[in-house]
């Protein structure tokens, strides 16, 4: 795992194997499981506030984790359309949008999308089929998702 310093960090094996079992019960990856585990401890130490961008994040990721979605090829727009749908959850979306004062705001929505499309992946345990676009009136939050696909069997 790198950081956008290009600084390493070396986890112990042991450690590594927790890491993984943890993220194995949670249904998310091992980078969701530190980010997670860092935005929590920051907001416990006052490095960042309940109103940061990141704590709504990781506030709306805990509550889409608590939906119950049927459809796993089109979950990541399923789950787009109730976030854009549900007042209290838009709120959160919008306020994990908030751009740092150094970083445009299509690069920071860019990046929230893409962290919610790979945590969708990661909950339904599929993998990437192909790029869809969202039909004009469907969803405002996305133009494209991903359509996911059964993960096959090695």
């Amino acid at each position: 795992m790198q950081t956008n310093k290009d600084t390493l960090f070396r986890l112990p094996p042991e450690i590594a194997d927790v890491l993984k079992k943890i993220a194995q019960m949670q249904n998310v990856s091992e980078a969701m499981v530190l980010e997670m585990l860092v935005r929590n401890e920051a907001i416990k130490l006052g490095i960042i506030d309940a109103d940061h961008p990141e704590a709504a994040f990781g506030r709306l990721v805990n509550v889409i984790r608590q939906w119950v979605i049927l459809d796993r090829a089109d979950f990541t727009l399923s789950v787009f359309k109730r976030i854009e749908s549900t007042p209290e959850i838009l709120a959160l979306y919008e306020r994990a949008l908030v751009p740092a004062p150094d970083q445009p705001a299509a690069r920071r929505k860019q990046a929230v999308n893409q962290r919610l499309g790979r945590f969708c992946k990661s909950l339904t345990g599929w993998d990437s089929d192909e790029q869809v676009p969202v039909e004009k009136g469907s969803v405002g939050l996305i133009r494209r998702y991903t359509r996911l696909k059964p993960r096959q069997a090695h």
